[in-house]
């Protein structure tokens, strides 16, 4: 289950679909991600792949009417360990402009 904290820190929690009980085989039931930009608006979508989840996050800043950008991150977070490993950082900008 993943939400977010009212700070805006995004939250990994792993429990059993039968009982609904913390999940036995996770050493951590609840995992951090790193607190979400101020002044973005975040994506965030989860899969699960086995004893992984990847956590893929997008941030869209919109500064001023002339440009934003993006920001995409992905992490593999082991659901049995707790370790979150950031593999992917990109960084995207694009510029509006209404001169022709």
């Amino acid at each position: 289950m993943a939400s977010t904290s009212p700070r805006s820190q995004p939250v990994l929690s792993f429990f059993q679909f039968t009982t609904g009980a913390p999940h036995p085989l996770a050493s951590e039931h609840v995992v951090w991600l790193p607190q979400i930009p101020p002044h973005s608006i975040p994506s965030i979508e989860i899969e699960v792949l086995g004893d992984y989840i990847l956590v893929s996050e997008e941030y869209l800043y919109h500064p001023c009417p002339e440009y934003q950008y993006r920001s995409h991150n992905l992490r593999v977070v082991s659901w049995k360990t707790g370790a979150v490993s950031r593999v992917s950082d990109i960084l995207t900008f694009l510029v509006l402009s209404t001169a022709h």
